[in-house]
């Protein structure tokens, strides 16, 4: 099983990051590390977290962190190595899904 990151949801990481290390750059380290360690434990439980608002999502909320990891599994019959894909990580305060979903 294989973790795939899209551009938006590395795009969100830099944001997370941006906004932390403002006044607080070690924080912005530790936060994101423990983001991608999060992400990156779906290839072990692809189905961690619970159903997303979104159809065929998941939303894993971030160990002590007010964030959400938005997934989906990617797998078929025919597929050799399934995939997660993480689409977004958002602020659990954030009013989503908006009229611009992630992708």
């Amino acid at each position: 099983m294989s973790v795939r990151w899209t551009q938006k949801a590395l795009a969100d990481l830099d944001s997370i990051h941006q906004a932390i290390a403002e006044n607080r750059p070690r924080t912005a380290e530790r936060v994101i590390r423990a983001l991608l360690s999060s992400g990156e434990n779906l290839r072990r439980h692809p189905r961690q977290g619970r159903p997303g608002r979104l159809p065929q999502t998941r939303e894993l909320v971030a160990p002590r962190l007010p964030y959400v990891i938005v997934s989906a599994l990617n797998a078929s019959l025919v597929d050799i190595e399934p995939e997660v894909t993480v689409l977004r990580v958002i602020h659990g305060a954030m009013r989503w899904p908006s009229e611009d979903p992630p992708k």
